[in-house]
């Protein structure tokens, strides 16, 4: 069953947990295993989140999400797509995300980016290549493809992105 599980979207999963036909603890194993699975092809994550999240009764019922690495999470490491030294440990959650956690999310971990998110393909010399789901010689765009990358494979049900010149729209439709 748990596996099964990532071909779901946000609303289903999110639907299955507030009716206790699923608990938070099924999901993330789901998650996991694709995680597992893929990302070692895909390349899609800067920082994952060990442990488990608790269940939250808000109306997301701790449903599981990914954060572009230039949103600062507080106890999240936060890079920028930069390398190690540029790392920062932000104190403070970024408002949007705030939301999300007040509405019961739980962030998952923090998905890959080109440096300051300024490119239409997401590589980054600490991590290397994020590469497209569907086919790997060609890219996921930029700069949110880490996050594309994260839903379309189903190690993400959701991903917190920005857009300035298109870094959401085409990963959304590269991926």
């Amino acid at each position: 069953m748990p596996q099964s599980l990532v071909a779901l979207n946000a609303t289903q999963i999110t639907t299955q947990l507030s009716s206790g036909y699923l608990s938070l603890h099924d999901v993330e194993a789901a998650l996991q295993a694709q995680y597992a699975a893929v990302n070692g092809d895909i390349n899609a994550f800067e920082f994952i989140k060990e442990g488990a999240n608790k269940e939250a009764a808000a109306s997301l019922h701790g449903l599981p999400i990914t954060v572009k690495d230039q949103i600062a999470v507080a106890g999240m490491p936060l890079s920028s797509g930069l390398d190690r030294a540029n790392r920062r440990n932000p104190t403070q959650t970024a408002p949007i995300v705030q939301r999300f956690l007040d509405a019961g999310a739980t962030i998952r971990g923090k998905t890959t980016l080109p440096p300051y998110a300024m490119d239409f393909q997401t590589f980054n010399a600490r991590v290397g290549i994020t590469r497209n789901p569907w086919n790997h010689d060609l890219t996921t765009g930029g700069s949110s493809g880490g996050g594309a990358a994260a839903v379309a494979t189903g190690m993400s049900y959701l991903d917190i992105g920005a857009d300035l010149s298109g870094s959401l729209r085409l990963p959304a439709s590269y991926c």
